[in-house]
């Protein structure tokens, strides 16, 4: 009896120095909300496949979410940090996976691991109007594949993102001698920087096989900021396409997406739509800032020495449509969904006329702007002045030559009611 009560005393003492990794549960999640803050240290989170879910707080470090195939999940105010250790902070499997980022989100995943795993035969959707700074671990991306892994299908369509590699780990899509993938981005504002001698967006270090390094990328819309990682080596070294070593893939930049390329090195591009590559030292309308602002973008404060970028630029000319005087100046090239506010008439006059605003058709059949008005540009556009009779009325304030007829107008009406009065008084006398 006294050594079986030895044995029950050794077992609880075991049972109190088993570290809590050991001790480690796992919170299945088929909807609904879960709160990363209730797990414990090394806790996992398990999303149903085809569940919709959202996760939202502080998780303690070391805690793992694994989602099957078809989820819908919502970050809102979601933080993981596993950077002390070798786990996963999100991975998905399967197709048809959508992320939607509410509020502040942060990622950190732990050596080897993507801060969000979007491996090969994996496909996921970004979306939503919130914010995501996520970070791979070592020989990882910051978003896609994982130590020796290709990125999967990832298409980004919004949503603010800042997506890190670890060391020689595309900022998006493969780990270290991991292709690319598949990656759209039609929309959010999105920063890539590769670790190490990978891409911002496309291959990690050393990447290369079927496919190429760089994968298919497509770049449709939003801002795309991207730069490859730090990388001595005299190899090849895009910020958009291959990693170190490697090679191939295609980058198609299209519609309304504006690109700004840290070091201006980039797997030569399809540009369907006329984009127009731009580089601080071009002769006509550089890539030159403006404080935070280029090209009608606004841009955070450390880009604003982007060596090189791909834009679509259009402005706008003002044409007298008939009348005298000097039009007002262009305003400088924006990019395509930009605006400019509309220049008023001032400066131009036509006889028997008076300014009344400006018209896409020179007949005036066309779209109007008022002066100050905003004009959003979907090509290069000319306004024409709209000329309108002036109006006989009580003048406005400053107009001289609204007083000048409203005056003689005035003389004119009086005269000819002194000469009707007159003609009345002869005809009294007369009879």
């Amino acid at each position: 009896m006294k050594k079986a009560r030895c044995w029950i005393a050794a077992v609880v003492m075991l049972l109190l120095f088993i570290p809590a990794a050991a001790l480690a549960a796992d919170h299945p999640v088929t909807s609904g909300t879960f709160d990363l803050s209730t797990c414990l240290t090394g806790d996992t989170v398990t999303v149903a496949a085809g569940a919709t879910a959202t996760l939202t707080g502080t998780a303690p470090g070391n805690v793992a979410v694994s989602c099957g195939a078809g989820v819908t999940l919502t970050l809102s105010g979601a933080n993981i940090d596993n950077s002390s250790s070798g786990t996963c902070a999100l991975s998905f499997t399967g197709a048809g996976n959508t992320l939607i980022l509410s509020g502040a989100n942060s990622l950190q995943s732990g050596t080897n691991f993507a801060g969000v795993s979007v491996g090969d035969s994996v496909s996921l959707t970004i979306t939503g109007s919130g914010s995501l700074d996520v970070n791979g671990g070592d020989y990882a991306a910051g978003i896609g594949g994982g130590a020796n892994g290709d990125g999967g299908v990832i298409s980004i369509s919004g949503g603010t993102i800042v997506a890190n590699g670890g060391y020689n780990g595309a900022g998006i899509g493969g780990g270290v001698r991991g292709n690319g993938g598949t990656i759209s981005i039609t929309g959010g504002a999105i920063t890539a920087n590769g670790g190490y001698c990978a891409a911002g967006i496309g291959g990690g270090y050393g990447a290369d096989g079927i496919g190429g390094g760089a994968g298919i990328i497509t770049i449709s819309g939003g801002l795309t900021y991207a730069q490859y990682g730090f990388c001595e080596e005299p190899v090849l070294r895009d910020d958009i396409g291959c990693g170190g070593r490697g090679s191939g893939g295609s980058l198609t930049i299209s519609n309304t997406a504006a690109v700004f390329l840290e070091n201006d090195a980039c797997i030569t591009p399809s540009l369907p739509n006329g984009h127009e590559h731009k580089t601080p030292s071009d002769v006509t309308d550089p890539l030159v800032f403006s404080g935070n602002t280029v090209y009608g973008l606004t841009v955070p404060a450390d880009w604003t020495g982007s060596s090189g970028g791909y834009f679509r630029l259009y402005t706008v000319t003002y044409d007298p449509n008939g009348g005298s005087g000097t039009p007002p100046s262009s305003p400088p090239v924006q990019h395509i969904g930009t605006s400019v506010t509309v220049a008023g008439g001032s400066g131009l006059t036509k006889a028997n006329a008076v300014f009344s605003g400006w018209n896409t058709l020179a007949n005036g059949s066309g779209i109007p702007y008022a002066a100050g008005s905003s004009l959003t540009l979907a090509s290069n556009i000319t306004l024409y002045v709209m000329w309108k009779a002036p109006v006989y009325s009580l003048p406005q304030t400053g107009d001289t030559s609204s007083v000048s007829l409203y005056a003689g107008l005035a003389v004119l009406s009086l005269l000819g009611a002194i000469a009707v009065s007159e003609r009345r008084r002869r005809n009294k006398d007369f009879r």
